[in-house]
């Protein structure tokens, strides 16, 4: 029994990966998340049009996130700020401790240190509360359950219910649909690769698998928007030109696309020895890795663990404590060591936006909106929500020299942006434009003269 609770370094990872999400909220997608999340608990229905920026950008809303963004509402009702930041320490050190139990699934507690090394080296800039931590979570999940059927243990038909739950909670549903469908072929050929280390036992059979996947995809289907749930995705991959101006969609830096590559070459070099059932979540999730910064944690936390099973076995302690140990001891650590600062200094306006009203005609920063939504019920003139609507691409022409342009199409007459900004520039040396607050973090313009003319909200042609 004393073997079982002897605490090893491997121990310490949960509380570590606790401690490193106990950080100020800084996420500028969270205060969009929280009005929506406050928005359904009010009105007891989802949205499905643009209820929040006065330009109505959006048009309508599918909104697959709605019960992600309901709990958010929840914890910040239960405890403010605070409670954000205790839970996302909560949700990290439980995705941590849902790796050990996949390592254990395949056999192979030995590599939970390294593995962690690596998901923290890749995906920490990526720590946020936010609805994408589902994914990673219903990535795990699947792959406890898959290994776990590898070894007789039945429990594949609780996957279709995980797909139901995931279609409503985070987009990210749909890779995690193609993974599921990739390990179900592999399934199928397993029998005609005598030579190859095998996939198909147990409870993890091709005719089996055929059918919870379809019943899986199915499951999806079960959400407020129906078939419109994999609208997103289409939309996104369907435009280039927005991938390439978003940040969190543009190619990930050198050093991980590095890490990717390695882990590709090690998967191609033990080909043979990897089963075809861990081969397509690793090639999957390193490939998907490649194409946009945002997908760096997928690597970090499925392909990187993968990839050390082929690797020769390692001599390091196995981490014994169980799960629920490790979730109230960093419960405690991180309440003790909670951030005085709840949300990070001077990343958000820290009055200028005080003196904006919702009969403005405002043009705002794109990382500000949601800010304006939940902490003062202004209507925005974008916000985090875009996905690549025609409006994004004006606003990047506005930022990019054409601010007196578009704002006199626009009849913008309030404008809130950070000095840095292109906006800020263009503004200062305007005759009809002055500015009339600084608060360090922001600036904020008014328009001295209103331009005739109908207001129009122009679309503008990609360039």
């Amino acid at each position: 029994m004393r073997a079982r609770f002897r605490f090893t370094i491997s121990d310490l990872i949960p509380i570590a990966v606790a401690l490193l999400a106990s950080f100020p909220l800084h996420n500028n997608d969270l205060w969009w998340h929280l009005a929506t999340g406050r928005w359904i608990s009010f009105h007891h229905a989802v949205p499905r049009d643009d209820l929040f920026s006065w330009t109505h950008f959006l048009g309508a809303w599918v909104d697959n996130e709605w019960l992600a963004q309901l709990i958010l509402y929840g914890v910040w009702k239960l405890g403010g700020n605070a409670a954000l930041i205790i839970t996302r320490a909560l949700i990290f050190c439980g995705l941590a401790l849902l790796m050990r139990t996949w390592l254990r699934a395949m056999r192979m507690p030995r590599l939970f240190l390294p593995a962690m090394a690596g998901a923290i080296a890749v995906s920490h800039h990526w720590w946020e509360i936010r609805p994408s931590a589902a994914t990673l979570a219903a990535l795990l999940v699947m792959m406890i359950i898959i290994e776990r059927a590898r070894s007789g243990v039945d429990r594949v038909w609780t996957l279709p219910l995980l797909f139901l739950l995931w279609a409503n909670t985070h987009p990210g549903f749909f890779f995690g649909l193609v993974i599921l469908a990739a390990i179900t072929l592999a399934c199928v050929v397993d029998p005609l690769l005598p030579r190859w280390k095998h996939s198909a036992r147990g409870a993890l059979r091709g005719g089996r698998m055929l059918a919870v996947t379809a019943a899986s995809a199915l499951a999806t289907l079960i959400n407020p928007y129906g078939i419109r749930v994999y609208e997103q995705q289409f939309a996104i991959a369907r435009n280039p030109l927005y991938r390439e101006l978003l940040d969190e969609w543009m190619a990930p830096p050198v050093w991980i696309a590095a890490i990717a590559a390695i882990v590709i070459l090690i998967a191609i070099i033990r080909l043979k020895e990897i089963p075809l059932s861990r081969l397509a979540p690793l090639f999957g999730c390193a490939l998907l890795s490649l194409t946009a910064i945002r997908f760096s944690e997928y690597l970090g936390w499925i392909a990187i663990p993968l990839a050390l099973t082929a690797l020769p076995r390692l001599r390091i302690p196995v981490s014994r404590v169980p799960a629920v140990a490790h979730l109230a001891l960093a419960l405690v650590i991180v309440a003790v060591a909670l951030p005085r600062e709840r949300i990070e200094p001077m990343r958000y306006p820290q009055g200028c936006d005080a003196q904006i009203t919702r009969s403005d005609r405002l043009f705002n920063r794109l990382s500000w909106g949601g800010w304006l939504i939940w902490t003062r019920n202004l209507a925005p003139f974008i916000d985090g929500r875009c996905s690549g609507q025609r409006l994004f691409f004006g606003y990047v022409l506005a930022e990019n020299g054409q601010a007196l342009q578009r704002f006199d199409e626009w009849r913008i007459d309030t404008v809130l942006v950070s000095r840095s900004e292109g906006v800020a520039r263009q503004l200062e040396n305007a005759a009809s434009w002055s500015r009339v607050c600084d608060d360090g973090a922001s600036v904020l313009f008014r328009r001295r003269g209103i331009p005739g003319g109908p207001a129009s909200l122009t679309p503008v042609r990609r360039r």
